[in-house]
C-alpha cells in the first residue's frame, strides 16, 4: 500500500469516528462549545487538510466541510480552501489504533489539528 493510500484511508476513518463522537457524545459541554466554534468558523467553508510525515513534508491533501455538527465526507483537495490544517500520519494511525479508547473518553479527542490553521482565505 502506498503511503498516499494509507493517509487517505486513515483520514478517512478518522473523520467518520470523529463524526461518531461528536454526534453521540453532543450533550457533554466541551463538545458542544467545539462544535460551536467550529460552526463559526467555517461555516459551509472548503477546508483543505495536509496529511504530512513527521518530517512535515507533504504526503496527501484532502478536503471536508463542516456543518450541522459534523465534517462531511472526505474528498480530494480542492483549489483556493477557505481554509487549510496540517496532520501528522503517525497522529491519525495512533487514532485509528486506539479509537475505542477516544470514544469511550470522548474529552481526550484531540483536535489540535484545527488550531494549526497553516492558511484561511478570506
Amino acid at each position: 500500500m502506498t503511503t498516499e493510500i494509507k493517509a487517505s484511508n486513515l483520514i478517512k476513518q478518522y473523520i467518520n469516528i470523529v463524526n461518531f463522537i461528536l454526534a453521540k457524545q453532543k450533550n457533554i459541554s466541551i463538545l458542544q462549545g467545539l462544535i460551536l466554534l467550529l460552526e463559526n468558523l467555517f461555516p459551509m467553508k472548503d477546508i483543505n487538510v495536509n496529511v504530512v510525515d513527521e518530517n512535515d513534508h507533504l504526503i496527501a491533501n484532502f478536503s471536508t466541510r463542516f456543518a450541522e455538527g459534523q465534517f462531511s465526507p472526505i474528498r480530494q483537495e480542492i483549489a483556493n480552501p477557505d481554509a487549510q490544517f496540517k496532520v501528522k500520519l503517525s497522529y491519525l494511525q495512533e487514532f485509528i489504533d486506539n479509537a475505542g479508547y477516544y470514544i469511550e473518553h470522548p474529552v481526550k479527542l484531540n483536535l489540535d489539528w484545527l488550531t494549526g490553521c497553516v492558511e484561511k482565505n478570506n
